[in-house]
């Protein structure tokens, strides 16, 4: 496919390079914008991959210029497997501030809706007014 020739259908002019995650460091110079196609490959924050991804993306807004993530994926496995391509596209998008943070919250929330459900399994006292109820006394 000729991604210049598409782009162009939509008045976006560009030169376009690709390069693979790994060859990334070797990337000389700053594009006007980045797209990070299979953005699952960088979800692990602490990889080298993604610290690569990161420091690129980040002289490349530093420039002025945007950076995107794509991924064929349909969802992630676990919702933590979002941090890294949000803090790479999208840097303090998610506001927790730090991976452990986030899973502090996610598991906040998860403890929120456990009990949730939890409250509306209990037992509640019949009401008297429905006919065909029996009310113990």
């Amino acid at each position: 496919p000729n991604i210049e020739r598409d782009l162009k259908k939509w008045y976006f002019s560009c030169f376009c390079d690709v390069v693979s995650y790994d060859q990334l460091h070797k990337f000389d110079g700053v594009p006007d914008g980045v797209i990070f196609d299979e953005h699952q490959k960088v979800k692990s924050p602490n990889s080298k991959r993604a610290k690569t991804a990161q420091a690129f993306a980040d002289r490349v807004r530093a420039a002025g210029g945007y950076v995107l993530c794509m991924s064929g994926t349909p969802s992630p496995k676990t919702p933590l497997d979002w941090w890294s391509p949000c803090e790479i596209a999208f840097p303090g998008f998610i506001k927790q501030g730090s991976l452990a943070r986030f899973e502090y919250s996610l598991a906040d929330m998860a403890r929120w809706c456990r009990y949730r459900l939890d409250e509306r399994r209990l037992p509640r006292p019949a009401a008297k007014d429905v006919p065909g109820n029996r009310v113990r006394t």
